[in-house]
């Protein structure tokens, strides 16, 4: 139940072995608003309100996360600078129920041309992932988020395994 505001870094930069970051209010914070490596484990991100991210050094996603046994719903997540959910390195994980919109405000960044709703990066092989019943959408009269769910693969030994990406709401 926290207010987060123009921070010039992260709201949380957050690898625990077991948590949650839940009910929050996040405005405007830089880089990433909420930033998680492969090291984070068994946590919960749930019902946060994210409202715009900015690029300070290398990333904005609203969510930027790695990781094993994340279960990620019932966020909304608008106007940030990339992404509104990052997925790199994410296994045995569900992402659910997020309603994500606007994203992608600074798609001329090179590296954020291809803004999603949600982006799926695999540097390594993942697996066991459930991404389903998002509703991601662009309203603006200049859409900025060029996908709703955008994935790419980086090395031999990256994809994703036994995983699903549901789309259609």
């Amino acid at each position: 139940g926290n207010t987060f505001k123009d921070n010039n870094w992260s709201a949380a930069y957050f690898m625990p072995d077991g948590g949650q970051f839940s009910n929050n209010t996040c405005v405007n914070n830089g880089e990433s608003t909420l930033f998680m490596n492969n090291t984070g484990r068994n946590v919960m991100i749930a019902n946060n309100t994210i409202d715009g991210a900015r690029r300070m050094d290398i990333s904005a996603s609203g969510l930027e996360l790695g990781g094993q046994n994340l279960k990620v719903y019932g966020n909304t997540i608008s106007n940030v600078g990339n992404d509104g959910i990052t997925l790199t390195d994410v296994s045995n994980s569900q992402i659910e129920d997020n309603r994500l919109f606007n994203n992608g405000q600074e798609n001329t960044y090179a590296p954020f041309n291809h803004a999603a709703g949600i982006g799926v990066k695999s540097t390594a092989q993942n697996s066991n992932n459930v991404v389903q019943n998002n509703t991601i959408f662009d309203n603006q009269s200049n859409p900025t988020q060029q996908y709703g769910v955008f994935g790419w693969t980086a090395g031999k030994q990256a994809g994703w395994n036994n995983s699903r990406i549901v789309t259609g709401k």
